[in-house]
This record gives C-alpha cells, sequence and structure tokens, in this order.
C-alpha cells in the first residue's frame, strides 16, 4: 500500500469531517498521508519497548495485532511501514503515527480513532421501510461476517462503505433494475457522529427503450407494458419511446411491466427468455429494459427440419419439428439444458416407440375432459413423448 493511498484510507473521516458535514458515495478525499517518524541516527542495537497510545481496549488488541514488528527487532530494519498498512487496514483510525525514540530503542504508534457513531438515519427510501432496510444491511454482514456501523462504537471506514453497498444489493435483490443513489452524509456532532444515508430509489422516468429483443418488434413490446407505463415513438429515435407524461420510478409498476413482457414471451413460446431485471437500467430519465433471448447454441443427434443453431429457442417451433418427425415415424425426445449463456443446448434422442391407447383424466374439477384433451398435442395413437406431456401440463394449467 502507497503512502498516499494509506492516507487517504486512515484519513477519510477526518477530511470529510473537517467540511463539517459532507457526502461520501465511495470515494476517498486526499489526505495527509500517516508517517514514520526516525531518529536521525539509530543508537540502539534493538527495540525495547513498544508503546499503543491513543487506543484502548478492543482497538488496542486489534492494533497489537496488526503491528509486526516486535520487542527484540533491529530499529533500523524494522518494516514501520508495513505496520501502518495493517492499522490503517483495519478502518478504524482518522489518523496513524509512528515514531521512534532514544536512538530507536522505543518505538511509539499514536493513533486518533474515528469518531463514535451516535445514530444511523436512513432516509428519502419510497420503495421499503427503513426498518426493511436494516435488516438487509444486518443480514448482508451476518453473513459476510463483515463489521457494520454500531451506534455507541467507533465508526469503521470500511464499515461505512459495505454497509452503503448492502443497501444498493438489497434494491438490487428485491427487483430493482436499477442501482439507486445512496449517499452517506456524515454529521459531526460534538464528539458522536450522525450517518445519513440518503437513498434516491424513485427517479423520473421520461422514457422507455427496450434492448436484446429480436423475437417482437419494439412497439409491440412497448404496447404490452402501455398499462403501466404508457408511452409513443420518438420519431427520430424509432427504439426510444416518450412517456406520456413523466412518472417516479415504481417497483410494482415495473413488477406489472414485466410480467406482461414475460408473458408476451411465454406466449409466443420463447420458454426462458423475458426481461432480464439484472442488466436493465434507469439513467437520464430513460428505462431501460433489458430483454434476456435463449438461443440455440449446441443441437446434437438427428437434425430436424426447423430447429437450426443460433436460432431462438421456441418450444412451440421445436414441438411442431417433434410431431412432423413423429408423422414420419421417428419419436424425438430432445434434453434441453439452459446454459449461463443464454444459449440453450439440445440432445435428440430416439424415443419410445409404443403408442399412446388412451387418456385417462382424474381431478378436473374446473375443466371438462375435453376441454383438456383439446389444448392437448399428445393424443391416442401417437408415441409417448415427455418434451411434448411437459408443453401439455403447462398449457393445461
Amino acid at each position: 500500500m502507497s503512502a498516499a493511498t494509506r492516507g487517504i484510507l486512515a484519513t477519510a473521516l477526518a477530511a470529510l469531517l473537517a467540511l463539517g458535514a459532507a457526502t461520501a458515495g465511495g470515494g476517498g478525499s486526499e489526505a495527509e498521508p500517516a508517517q514514520v517518524q526516525l531518529p536521525e541516527i539509530f543508537t540502539a542495537p534493538a527495540i525495547e519497548e513498544i508503546r499503543i497510545e491513543g487506543v484502548n481496549g478492543r482497538l488496542a488488541v486489534q492494533v497489537e495485532f496488526a503491528i509486526r514488528t516486535k520487542v527484540g527487532h533491529d530499529p533500523a530494519s524494522a518494516n514501520v511501514e508495513r505496520d501502518l498498512d495493517n492499522i490503517v487496514a483495519l478502518g478504524s483510525f482518522r489518523r496513524v503515527e509512528a515514531a521512534f525514540l532514544e536512538g530507536g530503542r522505543v518505538l511509539v504508534f499514536t493513533l486518533t480513532p474515528n469518531p463514535v457513531l451516535s445514530t444511523v438515519i436512513i432516509t428519502g427510501n419510497t420503495a421499503f421501510s427503513s426498518d426493511q432496510i436494516r435488516s438487509a444491511i444486518s443480514a448482508d454482514a451476518a453473513r459476510t461476517g463483515r463489521l457494520t456501523l454500531t451506534p455507541g462504537q467507533v465508526v469503521n471506514t470500511f464499515a461505512l462503505e459495505d454497509d452503503r453497498r448492502a443497501i444498493i444489493t438489497f434494491y438490487r435483490s428485491s427487483g430493482f433494475p436499477f442501482d439507486p443513489e445512496v449517499r452517506s452524509v456524515l454529521d459531526l456532532v460534538g464528539e458522536q457522529l450522525v450517518i445519513t444515508f440518503l437513498i434516491e430509489d424513485a427517479p423520473l422516468i421520461t422514457g422507455l427503450r427496450f434492448t436484446g429483443a429480436s423475437a417482437f418488434p419494439v412497439d409491440q413490446l412497448a404496447k404490452s407494458v402501455a398499462g403501466t407505463f404508457p408511452a409513443q415513438a420518438v420519431t427520430d429515435a424509432p427504439e426510444l419511446f416518450a412517456m406520456d407524461e413523466p412518472v417516479p420510478f415504481d417497483l410494482a409498476a415495473f413488477s406489472a411491466a414485466a410480467a406482461a413482457l414475460n408473458s408476451l414471451y411465454a406466449q409466443g413460446g420463447f420458454a426462458g427468455s423475458g426481461v432480464d431485471t439484472r442488466n436493465s437500467s434507469l439513467g437520464a430519465g430513460v428505462l431501460s429494459i433489458t430483454l434476456r433471448e435463449l438461443r440455440i447454441g449446441r443441437l446434437s443427434g438427428n437434425p430436424m427440419e426447423g430447429v437450426m443453431m443460433g436460432d431462438l429457442f421456441n418450444t412451440d417451433v421445436l414441438a411442431d419439428a417433434i410431431d412432423r418427425a413423429a408423422e414420419e415415424g421417428t419419436n424425438v425426445e430432445p434434453d434441453v439444458l439452459v446454459n449461463p449463456d443464454n444459449t440453450v443446448s439440445i440432445r435428440l434422442t430416439p424415443g419410445r416407440s409404443e403408442t399412446i391407447t388412451a387418456i385417462e383424466v382424474v381431478g378436473n374439477a374446473g375443466l371438462s375432459r375435453q376441454e383438456i384433451v383439446s389444448v392437448m398435442r399428445l393424443g391416442v395413437g401417437q408415441p409417448p413423448n415427455q418434451f411434448l406431456l411437459t408443453q401439455d401440463l403447462g398449457r393445461i394449467a
């Protein structure tokens, strides 16, 4: 760790608090780097005493473990810079210094802890309550074993940033298609620090954009979400739709729009395709909804008409190909695997040779047997096919 980097980390809070109240959004602030004060000449052959000043209790124990220089070491070759790096890495100090006294016989570490945390305030949040956000921060800290901001204790610089990031992670994992802006505002009241997490989770939406879509034209996608996001196509930017009027982002509205788009893909036979919330975004007022579309990346076995490498994966198209093969006397059973890269591997293997002799329907209180059989691809006289059966069950449900 360089002296400049060490200084930025060690005195990040000090630099911010010097402004009275400031905002930390994940970056550092320029500050005087920690230093080691050396004597003009080392006269002591060995370090006889190491003092730690400015801390006690739990923090003092942590510092003792962080210092690698020990009594008996040669002061001229002691790596005190490394010790300062280790202390700074604890994240609990706004100033760290070291000095050799008495020609190197005594090594003194002088430390100034960060302020003690008085309280954490969460404000600006509209999608989730402050209690929900606090619980999410606690759960993240418990899961990872990291430190978290705790009233009554010295503020840990890294815990401050980790808690801020935990809020963003909570929003994203709860279905947000963008990272909400989360700023940490620090106010020093006497020797007590008040930290406010200021969240902006409802920016105005002025336009819509659909990316990654090829299964449907973008105007059809816009029409499917018109109930929640009414918008009109922009003449000189056909991929962009201007909202009829700006609206603040609302998670329930976005979820409804995503459900409508997912339903459109499902009804079109594009199983597994639909809204990719993780890669969607909201910036400059434009909500960009990314569509994840599965394509056939690998195809093995006997080829079938209409099923080609690189095509969009469509269960209806695959089922049609299976039906055509069955009419020609070949029962094909596809084994479908979705890959992490949004491709599908399909292995075509010979299916069973016998035929279905009867279809029994049991427990059908809501639909008649005739209604159920009418939506099925499989029928009497056809070979049994697990893939087609799965598709039939989905239509019945």
